[in-house]
């Protein structure tokens, strides 16, 4: 890295810690731990297929593509695939893919072509060769259907000691050092905390993290799709005396502070808009300990308001920038009534 390079590099950081000390600084005075994870690191990427079979990324609120030749923020083996994925798409029919998600699980990659129409047999037969050559995983989809055409392997993510199943779409982390960030952060003040309320729980990755630690944990999530790998792994793993996966609008239907009752600690991780309904059940909660964690600052902010304002302390924090080169930040924060 040259100076130049490092100053500009100086700057982007103090930038972000500066934005976020002042959406904070009515709530924290205390230093915020920065967990910085550079380019190189992202394990999932769309990219938009124009007409003429190119692949990139979208102008801002616009379907003029800007072509890339590499993605400098994707891990390298989602890098590497790309010249191979371009020269694949040449030969193809133009008009009849739209979409590629590639994701890098933790045992290996996983591509999604997302279609307008249904593929023939010649169509289906080439990018089955396509993923057997490259040892992909690789599906279509249709409208709202995948279908798998090779699936040599289960997509899997690794968490502790644990091997957990899940499918092309599941919601992950950006970045898997910022997965094990937020993980070892919960786990360090989850000791004294024995059921756990996990809400907005995606496929369960955080329970999964903390099992050894905790007597109980009730999932709560609105996908059912999410709500079956949580049940699925536990069961699979032995561990569904523990942990158990609930399907609830959170939204429309928030855990009321009667039913939060029963749990000491909560785990909170909302969409970018945040959890106004469930927050504000939370704050009226007899609950002791709130583990928030927030892809929004801006949202985060609004909600922590109204559980400051009903006697909870925010003790603790750290930011993680794992949206390299961008104005976002992953935020964990730890609230103690």
């Amino acid at each position: 890295m040259n100076n130049l390079d490092e100053l500009n590099q100086q700057q982007y950081r103090q930038e972000k810690i500066d934005k976020l000390q002042k959406i904070l600084e009515n709530y924290y005075s205390e230093n915020i731990d920065f967990i910085w994870i550079n380019q190189g690191s992202r394990r999932r990427i769309t990219l938009q297929i124009d007409s003429q079979n190119k692949i990139g990324f979208f102008k801002h609120k616009s379907h003029d593509l800007i072509e890339i030749e590499e993605y400098l923020l994707a891990d390298n083996n989602i890098s590497q695939l790309l010249p191979i994925l371009k020269d694949f798409l040449k030969n193809q029919e133009q008009n009849l893919f739209l979409q590629v998600m590639i994701t890098l699980f933790d045992n290996g990659l996983d591509l999604v072509f997302v279609s307008n129409r249904a593929l023939n047999f010649t169509q289906k037969n080439q990018i089955l060769q396509f993923a057997k050559n490259n040892k992909l995983n690789l599906s279509i989809k249709i409208k709202d259907d995948i279908e798998p055409i090779y699936l040599p392997k289960i997509n899997q993510i690794f968490v502790n000691d644990l091997h957990l199943q899940v499918d092309s779409e599941v919601f992950l982390q950006a970045t898997k050092p910022g997965l094990e960030s937020i993980i070892n952060f919960i786990k360090t003040h989850i000791i004294d905390s024995q059921n756990i309320a996990d809400i907005y729980a995606g496929f369960g990755i955080y329970s999964f993290g903390i099992h050894n630690l905790v007597k109980k944990i009730d999932c709560f999530e609105g996908s059912k799709s999410m709500v079956d790998l949580i049940n699925f792994n536990a069961k699979n793993l032995q561990l569904n005396h523990k942990i158990k996966g609930f399907e609830r609008d959170l939204f429309f239907a928030a855990l009321t502070a009667l039913e939060l009752k029963k749990y000491d600690c909560a785990i909170i991780n909302p969409p970018r808009n945040g959890a106004l309904p469930q927050v504000e059940q939370l704050a009226k909660s007899k609950i002791d300990k709130i583990i928030y964690v927030s892809c929004n600052p801006n949202s985060f902010a609004r909600d922590i308001k109204i559980l400051i304002e009903s006697y909870f302390k925010l003790t603790d924090i750290i930011a993680i920038d794992q949206f390299y080169n961008t104005s976002h930040l992953e935020l964990v924060a730890i609230f103690k009534r």
